[in-house]
Parts: structure tokens; sequence; C-alpha cells
């Protein structure tokens, strides 16, 4: 699997990381991962 430039992370998940749900990498060496956080994380 070839890695990606940018990973964008645009859903909130509760907290809860689940090893079944599907990955959204991986990210290149020198890549990015863009996340945004909930107001007052």
């Amino acid at each position: 699997m070839k890695g990606k430039e940018t990973i964008l992370v645009n859903e909130f998940i509760n907290g809860v990381l689940d090893p079944e749900d599907e990955m959204l990498g991986p990210v290149k060496d020198g890549g990015h991962i863009v996340a945004n956080t909930t107001p007052g994380c």
C-alpha cells in the first residue's frame, strides 16, 4: 500500500478507537496529518 502525502481527520469518534475500523493512512515519510478538534480540547 502506498502512503498518502496528507491525511485529513474530519470526524469525531467520541474517544473510541476501533481496530476493526478502516485505517486512514499510512502517511508517507514527511507527510502530514491534519486534525480538527472540538472546542475546549
